[in-house]
């Protein structure tokens, strides 16, 4: 049975309930949001504070269509009401839907690179599947997907980072290189090319000696640069280097000096990529896994990540 909230009024922008209506939509409005852990919210001003889009970011939802819906609804409907469009608000649905509504010139310049590690949008669906999230594989646990910045509704929610879907794609009618090509096209247009700071890790023996240094060039803004290393740094991506993507805005490489320090250096660039992975808000993490780079290709090593000082 639902607990209703104690309320003294009914605000105005819901003033079609009445006081214990008002009170039992907040309980389900409330236990709805804690499914996301975002119960316990001020619901009276008429808005709800959710974690929605690709990263996961805050943005405020009005409640005033919702609340109308569940004043024309039986009571014994509002639970199923109130979740289903916290979910929707959460995957941000009606920003999915304004993007297979969209033109290609609507979002050209919104189109962002996004590096993940392939998971699926749903359970058991089809790479294929028109609601499944648009990806390119670029390595064991490293794929290409697109972002459409700010991407608006027809319902006038808030303007979210929406992933781009398969039926987005094939409603643009355009071929996936030519958009990753336009989402490149607006990284270099927005972005200097990355800015390398170094990072050096002093390995150690077993003993606790120092033994190497291993150099690291680190790059922050945005870790898309990864698709255009052999364009910003042409020597790197002829000799190779060891490359990690721990977060959205991060990029990590490294030289190998000597053939027989392979395997050391991967480990240090997989350690210090995990460190990095754990420290990053939610929502902007990418992998921990380091990978062989060299003139656009990428190949994923296995690393058993041994302790680094």
């Amino acid at each position: 049975m639902v607990q209703t909230t104690a309320v003294e009024e009914v605000p105005a922008w819901c003033g079609f309930f009445d006081v214990d209506q008002f009170g039992t939509f907040c309980e389900e409005v409330d236990d709805a949001c804690g499914c996301f852990g975002a119960e316990g919210q001020d619901l009276e001003s008429g808005f709800v504070e959710l974690a929605a889009g690709v990263y996961s970011d805050i943005h405020e939802f009005s409640l005033e269509q919702l609340a109308k819906r569940c004043s024309e609804a039986p009571p014994e409907d509002w639970e199923s009401l109130c979740f289903g469009q916290i979910d929707a608000w959460s995957a941000a649905e009606a920003q999915s839907e304004w993007l297979e509504q969209a033109t290609l010139d609507q979002v050209r310049d919104r189109l962002r690179i996004h590096l993940y590690d392939g998971g699926p949008r749903y359970d058991e669906a089809e790479p294929e599947d028109p609601e499944e999230w648009f990806r390119l594989q670029l390595a064991d646990g490293l794929w290409v997907g697109l972002v459409v910045a700010g991407t608006p509704s027809s319902d006038d929610d808030s303007e979210i980072d929406t992933q781009v879907h398969n039926a987005a794609v094939q409603a643009w009618g355009v071929e996936p290189d030519r958009l990753v090509e336009a989402a490149l096209a607006n990284l270099r247009r927005e972005q200097d090319a990355p800015a390398w700071g170094e990072v050096l890790v002093q390995v150690s023996d077993e003993a606790g000696e120092p033994v190497e240094t291993i150099t690291l060039l680190m790059a922050s803004g945005s870790a898309a640069w990864a698709l255009l290393l052999d364009e910003v740094e042409p020597e790197l991506a002829e000799s190779g280097v060891v490359l990690a993507v721990p977060s959205q805005d991060t990029l990590l490489v490294a030289e190998v000096p000597e053939e027989d320090m392979l395997d050391l250096v991967v480990e240090v660039v997989a350690e210090v990529a995990g460190d990095h992975v754990a420290e990053t808000e939610v929502g902007y993490g990418i992998d921990g896994g380091a990978y062989w780079y060299q003139n656009g290709s990428f190949s994923r090593f296995e690393v058993s990540v041994a302790a680094v000082d």
